[in-house]
């Protein structure tokens, strides 16, 4: 392997995970890997848009690939098929990672809109991400759930009773990176924000939960990213080893998705590795 991702590797269950870094080139990057423990909402892929170039969440949803991927048919693939059905769209659909003038986002939730209404707005590369995210979460905004009739806060904790999964955000600058952490702290909602110098052949890691694979979950929370070493210099190269790292553990297959933006010479580079396409 060129790169060391064991910090992912070794855990039992991130559930979703965010990737910043350089590549010994210089060329920055940003990352996204996607787990999950229900068949349901593993039925899922990540896909890019033709004209913003934004990766979001796609439920695999025709019948071949449902089978390919889970070894079900019949009244197993009706039972599947309505567990997708039942997945909550408003936690599990959204864009999560987006690409503006050089500038990259992502995050594992629908709060990427809120990431990209302020990137948009940014025009000096030298800015900070603390008060990036200060600026983006300084209001509440809520959004409308029509699947379950309610309005969900883009800017605490998902309201995944009992897991409570932080809400995660990364976003990369010229010279500099920086995560948001919106977690459950008791029965109050509580931020931490981190920011640092972008090194070469250096990568910081987030995740939703703390890796462990108990019930419920454990937030990823104030605490400072993981980190990894890069080697690799181009975004197949480093998403094949994320995909690999997220890869079945005692004898569970949690794996859905990875994907990764790089920004070499002002062009954007982008690798996605779904487990519906490649079946395992």
């Amino acid at each position: 392997m060129n790169n060391d991702f064991s910090a992912l590797a070794d855990m039992q269950y991130s559930g979703r995970a965010i990737i910043l870094g350089m590549t010994p080139s210089g060329d920055r990057f940003a990352g996204y890997t996607l787990q999950s423990r229900s068949p349901g909402n593993q039925a899922r892929k990540l896909v890019q848009g033709d004209e913003t170039k934004t990766i979001r969440t796609a439920f695999v949803e025709d019948d071949a690939t449902l089978m390919h991927m889970f070894h079900v048919e019949g009244e197993a693939l009706a039972t599947l098929k309505k567990h997708i059905a039942e997945s909550s769209r408003a936690l599990h659909m959204y864009p999560t990672m987006v690409v503006h003038k050089g500038k990259l986002a992502v995050s594992n939730g629908a709060h990427t809109k809120l990431l990209y209404r302020e990137l948009s707005g940014v025009f000096d590369f030298s800015f900070s991400p603390q008060n990036f995210f200060h600026v983006t979460f300084a209001h509440s905004f809520f959004e409308y759930d029509e699947q379950h009739d309610r309005f969900i806060d883009l800017t605490m904790y998902e309201p995944d009773d009992p897991n409570f999964t932080s809400r995660i955000s990364g976003v990369l600058g010229k010279n500099n990176l920086g995560f948001a952490i919106l977690y459950k702290n008791a029965e109050e909602s509580n931020r931490h924000f981190h920011a640092e110098p972008m090194q070469s052949e250096k990568a910081e890691i987030v995740t939703t939960y703390t890796g462990g694979n108990e019930s419920p979950l454990i937030s990823f929370r104030d605490q400072n990213p993981l980190e990894a070493c890069v080697r690799s210099t181009s975004s197949q190269e480093i998403c094949e080893e994320l995909y690999e790292a997220i890869g079945p553990k005692h004898g569970n297959n949690y794996r859905v998705a990875a994907a990764v933006m790089l920004i070499r010479d002002g062009n954007l580079e982008t690798t996605i590795i779904n487990r519906a396409e490649r079946g395992t």
